[in-house]
């Protein structure tokens, strides 16, 4: 077996303590007091209660009972918390399903905004042409042949009125 001394990873440094290991002693295992604060949480009768049973163990009636009726507190705390919880979960599933329907009104609409955006363009581009068709061709009325001119004239006016009055496309209203 070769060993490659220098890649390997280096030893650990000597401390020269010996590794033992050992059981804690019994003040780990024990709880300790609560601190009281002038403004924080305070010293809670229930809490007290139980590190007095824990010390010895719960023995007799009276720890049996205090330990059941702080096991039914807790019991009933957890179910609240629980149903809270659920009512929360119900909320966001009903907020989740609104928020994707709302996104898809917006989504449709960005579209319809954007072919709106397109349509004026087009109209707008309509209009110059038709213009500028129809003036060029109204210079020209005065030359010897005026049917190229008035065909002019003709197709400006058509674009002019396809340009205003052409597209005017119904959409049914989105519902929000």
């Amino acid at each position: 077996m070769n060993i490659d001394l220098e890649n390997s990873p280096p030893e650990p440094e000597k401390t020269g303590v010996e590794p033992i290991q050992s059981t804690p002693p019994n003040e780990v295992y024990q709880l300790k007091p609560a601190r009281l604060s002038a403004g924080g949480i305070g010293h809670y009768p229930l809490t007290e209660a139980i590190r007095e049973i824990s010390e010895s163990g719960v023995r007799g009636q009276a720890g049996m009972l205090l330990l059941f009726a702080s096991t039914q507190r807790l019991e009933s705390d957890l179910l609240v918390v629980r149903q809270e919880k659920d009512n929360a979960v119900k909320e966001l599933n009903a907020m989740k399903i609104n928020f994707f329907e709302k996104k898809e009104i917006v989504e449709v609409l960005k579209e319809r905004l954007n072919s709106v955006r397109k349509l004026r363009l087009t109209q707008n581009v309509m209009i110059t042409l038709g213009g500028m068709i129809a003036g060029t061709a109204a210079s020209l009325l005065k030359a010897n042949n005026i049917g190229w001119p008035i065909a002019g004239i003709v197709l400006g006016g058509f674009l002019l009125f396809a340009g205003w009055y052409g597209f005017h496309d119904e959409k049914e209203e989105v519902k929000s």
